[in-house]
């Protein structure tokens, strides 16, 4: 949650997310399931001639508070992640 809040796009795909954390795509589309399910994040559209899909986040508190958190701290380096 803290990567996705920590993105300055207003939409984000699992793949963004894999990119910056280093955590392999498979548990990210896991997560991002239990995050759309739970209505935490919403289905944007298909970018045309890809098979990626993008997200943005629905308001409510606990983004605000990831968002919060996120600016509080340096930003991954998934070069470094192990």
């Amino acid at each position: 949650m803290i990567a996705i809040a920590s993105l300055p796009e207003s939409t984000f795909s699992g793949k963004q997310i894999a990119d910056l954390t280093g955590v392999q795509p498979g548990i990210v589309h896991t997560l991002i399931q239990r995050l759309s399910g739970a209505h935490f994040i919403e289905f944007v559209a298909q970018v045309p001639g890809e098979r990626t899909l993008l997200y943005r986040v629905r308001e409510n508190p606990w983004w605000t508070a990831a968002q919060r958190y996120a600016r509080s701290v340096p930003t991954p380096d998934p070069r470094t992640h192990v």
